[in-house]
């Protein structure tokens, strides 16, 4: 049922009337008579008035809280910077980091956003994923109330285990107890007729003592003789039993012996243990998950092509439907360059092509670097580690720096001179190249009071590390491939004048020649696979990409970053995410976090983005 109003002029004569409209400017509910009077009225001819209807969803939208700006708390969000992906205010825009950043007015533009096909599609997806995590969830606990019961059941048995194991102990009991009565008897007779066999003896001796005495006192001679050779042979039969005694006479003891088997189990650790098998489970995941990329130009509201399925913005000046889309997917991309021709081993065909606009790289996070009080910074290497932390080699200021994605320096380490580039061996040595000086320096981040020192015969450059060996930038001698004691392996021959960098992927070892403004691919034996110029470029840092391909600094003029194929056939630039780099230098790509990092503005601002 709808809710009704009361007219607010009628309720103040003490008439109820029910109201029709809402005027937004008097804030009042007006009757249809009242309405028609308030039109007809000079001061209140333009004013405007809303259905009864619609006064709902009017309230919930002055209820909505008001949007203000995170860097400056006291404005109102107005815009949309489509290169940081967040909403800004009017002072952000006139602000350095926003001035040149291409920006989407929220008030004229956005008022489409909340019948977007992107809200629908993004509610859709929501719904569908609450529902999996639903069914997941009473998997889960289904799972759970199984373990109880699989619990008792383990109970159970060992109760079981336990009662069967006594009742066959006690059986095997009785028969050892028994085996001990038979086996007794036994003994004890052996013993016994022994015992009988030697008194019978004995009592045949003392017969025979006394015969002796009697014949010595009152025995004739005759009789004496007869005796002496019938006692005789008795006599020597008993002394032939008393010589064979000692094998036959022996103690009987009695000892139980328990088997192995048993005894091992009384001095087993455990009896058994619990073995968990876990299986699959069939889970009806969504699958539209697997979202198709949308063009750029869709990207300017924050819709991120690789999260969202082909965009249907409905605004007064942006309207991205499915079929222009797909003409855009699908259009042929010319040259923007005539074709140009490189020498290496054999000639080879280079073509420059523009990149399609949809994005590869979205910026995270940026920030300036914070300065020393005398000095100015320039940032000249820069690295992303693991853990997600930066390391930044300040030109300028004899200093390396260790500092988190958002810019907040968490260690400084002290250098013996201006760096120029550093390449982290291991998690706790960090070679830096010092160009000054005819030496690198060697940081140890977890020892930071050590300091090594390993001397070259110039000064150096770039550095990379390449497998155990490292790749050195040196002036007037070339690419040298080193140990980490400063011992030349090999040497590349190339001209090295001034600030070139080199990177190593694989077996390929990449290098920026600043005296022809060109950049070389070598093999690891030091032969060129390619090298190529681009009109009015000065390539500094280089990075490569997993997949082979490799992105190296355009420092002379946009485009800012130029992306090498893997056999350095093709170059493609114009990606979008680096229109606002301005005369980038550094460059590192990491592979487990899929980030890249670049220093711009002559090495003050630092860029994150991530793939």
């Amino acid at each position: 049922m709808a809710t009704t109003f009361p007219c607010n002029n009628c309720a103040g004569q003490g008439k109820n009337k029910i109201a029709v409209g809402w005027c937004d400017k008097c804030m009042k509910f007006l009757c249809t008579p009242c309405k028609k009077r308030h039109q007809k009225l000079k001061f209140s001819s333009n004013h405007s008035f809303m259905p009864v209807e619609d006064y709902h969803i009017f309230s919930l939208r002055k209820e909505r809280p008001i949007m203000f700006c995170r860097t400056h708390p006291s404005k109102v969000i107005s815009m949309y910077c489509r290169f940081h992906n967040h909403t800004i205010c009017d002072l952000c825009k006139k602000d350095i980091t926003h001035f040149n950043c291409k920006t989407l007015d929220i008030n004229s533009d956005g008022t489409g956003a909340r019948n977007s096909f992107a809200i629908n599609d993004l509610n859709q997806r929501l719904r569908e994923s609450s529902l999996t995590f639903g069914k997941i969830l009473k998997n889960r606990n289904r799972n759970l109330k199984a373990l109880d019961r699989q619990k008792e059941t383990i109970v159970n048995q060992v109760q079981s285990f336990r009662e069967n194991m006594r009742k066959a102990i006690e059986i095997l009991i009785k028969k050892l107890l028994e085996d001990v009565d038979i086996d007794m008897t036994d003994y004890k007779t052996r013993l016994q007729t022994q015992i009988d066999d030697l008194k019978e003896k004995r009592k045949a001796i003392a017969s025979h003592l006394e015969m002796i005495e009697e014949l010595q006192l009152v025995g004739s001679n005759a009789e004496t003789v007869n005796f002496i050779q019938d006692c005789a042979h008795i006599q020597t039969r008993h002394e032939r039993y008393l010589l064979s005694l000692p094998e036959s006479v022996k103690d009987l003891k009695l000892d139980l012996s328990i088997k192995e088997s048993f005894q091992k189990l009384l001095n087993a650790e455990k009896l058994g243990g619990i073995r968990l098998t876990e299986t699959e489970v069939e889970i009806d995941v969504p699958k539209n998950t697997d979202r198709t990329q949308i063009p750029y130009s869709a990207h300017q509201l924050g819709f991120d092509p690789h999260l969202c399925s082909p965009v249907h913005v409905d605004m007064d000046i942006l309207t991205v439907r499915e079929n222009e889309y797909n003409n855009y997917k699908n259009r042929t991309l010319s040259p923007i360059t005539p074709k140009q021709t490189v020498k290496n081993r054999q000639e080879n065909t280079v073509s420059f092509e523009r990149k399609a606009l949809v994005p590869t790289f979205y910026l995270s996070s940026d920030f300036v670097v914070p300065t020393e009080e005398k000095n100015d910074v320039m940032i000249t290497g820069v690295l992303i580690l693991d853990d997600g932390n930066l390391l930044l080699a300040d030109g300028k200021n004899k200093r390396l720096l260790n500092c988190t994605e958002e810019g907040s320096v968490l260690d400084v380490y002290p250098l013996k001179d201006e760096p120029f580039d550093f390449t982290l061996v291991d998690s706790n040595r960090v070679f830096v190249t010092l160009p000054f000086k005819k030496y690198f320096q060697v940081v140890y981040p977890k020892e930071k009071e050590k300091r090594k020192i390993v001397e070259l015969t110039y000064g150096c450059f770039g550095i990379t590390k390449m497998n155990k060996l490292l790749v050195v930038a040196c002036k007037t001698e070339g690419l040298l491939v080193i140990d980490h004691r400063g011992q030349i392996l090999n040497t590349i021959i190339t001209p090295v004048s001034y600030r070139n960098y080199v990177h190593s992927a694989g077996n390929k070892i990449y290098f920026t020649n600043d005296d022809d403004s060109s950049f070389i691919c070598f093999d690891s034996s030091g032969d060129i696979i390619y090298k190529f110029k681009y009109n009015g470029s000065i390539f500094k840092g280089i990075t490569s990409l997993p997949e082979g391909k490799v992105l190296v600094i355009n420092y002379g003029s946009s485009p800012h970053v130029l992306e090498i194929s893997t056999d350095g056939s093709k170059f493609l630039i114009d990606e979008p995410a680096f229109e606002c780099l301005s005369l980038p230098y550094a460059i590192n790509y990491n592979k487990t976090l899929r980030k890249l990092i670049i220093s711009s503005e002559c090495g003050k601002r630092i860029f994150v983005y991530r793939q």
